[in-house]
């Protein structure tokens, strides 16, 4: 093969390449486990665990890679990832009453706001520990 050939050839492939490389390594230097004497690095909870932590950065360079192909121009990746950070902000506590629970700072502590599906507004605080059962109103203060 040609000199010109491969070093096309790895050009092309270089991510593919190191990524495999880090992968081995990383496969390499897992501890075993001492139950099984498996590598954790592959255990499915570890791999599920990664993929996890890096959904939210290939869900933004997916969203930005359809702008760049639609010849588009979007500045607002930082907006966009700060919006979605406050929506996980979110606590979903009962699906099917469709309950939810927002962090709060009331009176210097952290408190949840908690709506309900049905209301109109939010209208009920409770301290973390007393949950749905110490919903008080909110007072003039809070609005």
């Amino acid at each position: 093969m040609p000199e010109g050939r491969v070093a096309r050839a790895l050009e092309r492939w270089y991510p593919a390449i190191v990524l495999a490389v880090v992968l081995v390594g990383a496969w390499a230097a897992s501890p075993l486990d001492r139950r099984s004497g498996a590598r954790i690095f592959t255990t499915p909870e570890n791999l599920l665990q990664i993929l996890r932590q890096v959904s939210e950065i290939g869900l933004l360079a997916i969203g930005e890679t359809l702008v760049v192909l639609a010849a588009g121009i979007d500045l607002s990746v930082g907006s966009v990832l700060g919006a979605s950070s406050m929506v996980a902000g979110v606590l979903l506590k009962d699906a099917d009453r469709g309950l939810c629970d927002f962090p709060y700072m009331r009176g210097g502590r952290v408190v949840y706001l908690c709506w309900q599906l049905g209301e109109d507004q939010i209208e009920y605080w409770h301290d973390i520990e007393t949950g749905f059962a110490g919903r008080e109103p909110l007072d003039e203060t809070d609005r």
